[in-house]
């Protein structure tokens, strides 16, 4: 005999028939309550990610308000420099056309 082989006659002699089905049957439940416990486990996620999607839903005109009031302000933000740069360019112009008005005697 092999050394499993004794091993098992040893340890498993002294159980009977009765001894061997509890122990099956322990493992089965035991299996099962396993089971049964990643099952809810799958489920809870499940539902949460529903229940997610739905508050996105109902704060959905809430975010579309906000990005486009940022979207606004941003272009709003960005016209006002365009327009003090513009501004800026008009009057140096302005006073380059003066300088040489004076210089040609054309001002009166």
């Amino acid at each position: 005999m092999e050394a499993w082989e004794r091993w098992r006659v040893v340890c498993l002699a002294a159980l009977s028939v009765e001894d061997i089905e509890d122990i099956y049957l322990f493992g089965t439940m035991i299996t099962g309550l396993l089971l049964t416990g990643l099952g809810f486990a799958l489920v809870y996620r499940d539902n949460r990610k529903k229940v997610t999607a739905v508050q996105n839903l109902t704060r959905l005109p809430v975010m579309i308000e906000q990005a486009v009031g940022r979207a606004v302000s941003t272009e709003t933000g960005t016209i006002n420099r365009n327009m003090d740069n513009i501004m800026e360019k008009l009057t140096a112009l302005q006073r380059q056309l003066d300088r040489f008005g004076d210089q040609n005697g054309l001002r009166e």
